[in-house]
């Protein structure tokens, strides 16, 4: 059946016409984020997380360390972010037990209405490295941490085993920066080996097995969600990552744990049952995004969505490409393994972590594996999100003068001078279809050639257009070519420097299109 239908769009500034911010949630027969009109989504974000006080970016103007602004708004669209993911730290929001911080929770949804403003989505993600500061790490409270009673004594001969904290900070007790810095390594990964010290396993086997503990980590994400619905940006948040990063639990006294699949299984799967029904008991539609640990390169042990809640449900990946003396699963390798893991329980998936081209020098190669399984991702990360001065660096505190630069904070968008990072910003301005009106096939752009193709079904969705992001300032300079296959089924139109829109004409019709420069 014809559908014929008047391509005339109102649009108000340069917002994505179809690709508006409307409530998202997942197709669990395609693994697929679709919106209200049935459109397929793809989302392609930055990660803005800040290690240390006031724990949010800052808000009062634009720089190039720590901002998130309306002038960072608009430079991310330009660059074809829709997604931000946004670290929701529970020390910042629950610095005391059964205390919230409300002026950090409005600061949170100021960040997400501006960005909505946009058409920038908002992930929120309970970020934490090494558990809280009490370990050189951040995110947690320092409330929530059990003692195990042998503070880091489990004998290794290597580093950090054992790590004693002697040095304190005498304005806060925590262990001093030059404590912390004694374990970093010349790999810039030596902080990671603190996980497997005795009291930082420990303190996630009790955050995920203590009643009281995971009642107070449900507490804290139904606050956030409840002051979010109340400020009218239920559509504006994307959903919430329930923890970023989660590690095993007490390796120490349970090997097993260390098997990939176990402690998804074991530890993470039940505490994501228990989180996801009271989050959903104040707010039936939000998305759950959850994470296995992160040796699960090699597939998770989930065999279900949270609450067995699929289409309200999406795997959590991070990806970052291995070094050459690491034998573990390359891009290829991982992101059809996270497809398989998605359409396994049915649930979507986004990678929301991995490098960006700042620290990537296969940029290209990676995200042509996430086109290829149409995956969503978050790079890491915009800004360094701190900012040091000669006093701080002198301290003792592992804060510095914004923020906390600490636990892999790299591969911004700026160098330390502050100035943009052209080469970052272009590569990260790849076309692709952020709203597809039906059922998107397939997806790929050559970096070489700058031409873009992609194929999809109109099915019958309510929606008619098709929304591809393509940038005339970074990669069609001088202009380019649209081609649609069959030239009959639809028309297109550019509707600004950064947007192009196709219309279809019939129903549950194949389309290719061609994007090429001129």
């Amino acid at each position: 059946m014809r559908k014929w239908t008047v391509l005339l769009v109102v649009l108000a500034g340069s917002f994505l016409g179809t690709a508006a911010i409307d409530k998202i949630h997942v197709d669990t027969e395609t693994s697929t984020f679709i919106d209200v009109n049935g459109n397929t989504r793809l989302l392609r974000g930055v990660n803005v997380v800040v290690k240390g006080p006031p724990w949010h970016p800052s808000r009062e103007g634009f720089n190039a360390n720590h901002s998130l602004v309306a002038e960072d708004f608009k430079t991310l669209r330009s660059i074809g972010v829709n997604v931000i993911r946004l670290g929701m730290m529970w020390v910042g929001l629950e610095p005391t037990q059964g205390n919230y911080n409300e002026t950090y929770v409005g600061v949170l949804a100021d960040i997400a209405k501006e960005a909505a403003e946009y058409g920038i989505y908002t992930l929120l993600d309970m970020h934490q490295d090494l558990y809280s500061e009490q370990f050189c790490g951040e995110g947690m409270p320092e409330w929530t941490v059990e003692p195990s009673g042998s503070f880091m004594h489990y004998p290794q001969p290597a580093r950090p085993f054992p790590f004693q904290p002697r040095d304190k900070d005498p304005a806060t007790g925590l262990p001093t920066r030059q404590a912390c810095a004694s374990i970093a390594g010349s790999d810039g990964l030596a902080f990671a080996e603190l996980y497997f010290a005795e009291d930082v396993s420990y303190a996630f086997q009790q955050l995920y097995q203590n009643a009281t503990l995971v009642q107070a980590w449900s507490d804290a994400w139904v606050h956030v969600v409840q002051s979010f619905a109340s400020a009218n940006l239920s559509n504006a948040l994307l959903g919430v990552e329930l923890l970023n990063e989660p590690f095993a639990g007490d390796i120490i006294h349970n090997p097993s744990l260390l098997n990939p699949g176990i402690a998804d299984t074991q530890n993470l799967a039940p505490v994501y049952d228990a989180l996801a029904a009271q989050i959903h008991q104040q707010s039936p539609e939000t998305l759950i995004f959850f994470g296995g640990v992160t040796w699960g390169r090699w597939g998770t042990g989930f065999v279900q969505a949270p609450n067995n809640e699929p289409s309200k449900s999406a795997l959590a990946f991070h990806y970052y490409k291995p070094l050459d003396n690491f034998r573990v699963p390359g891009a290829k390798e991982q992101f059809e393994m996270n497809h398989l893991d998605q359409e396994t329980i049915q649930v979507g998936g986004m990678v929301t972590e991995m490098f960006s081209p700042a620290c990537d020098p296969d940029y290209d190669g990676t995200v042509k594996q996430a086109d290829n399984w149409l995956q969503s991702y978050a790079l890491w990360q915009y800004k360094t999100m701190c900012e040091e001065t000669a006093a701080t660096l002198a301290g003792v505190s592992q804060h510095a003068a914004f923020g906390a630069c600490k636990t892999g904070g790299g591969c911004p968008f700026f160098d330390q001078a502050g100035n943009p990072l052209h080469a970052v910003f272009e590569q990260t301005a790849r076309p692709y279809s952020p709203a597809t009106a039906g059922h998107l096939h397939w997806m790929r752009y050559h970096n070489a050639s700058r031409v873009f193709e992609m194929k999809f079904n109109t099915g019958v969705s309510p929606s008619n257009v098709t929304t591809i992001f393509v940038s005339s300032v970074r990669v069609y300079s001088s202009g380019y070519d649209v081609a649609l296959t069959p030239a009959t089924v639809g028309t297109w139109k550019t509707i600004s420097d950064t947007e192009l829109e196709v219309h279809s004409i019939l129903d549950n019709t194949n389309i290719t299109v061609r994007i090429s420069p001129k």
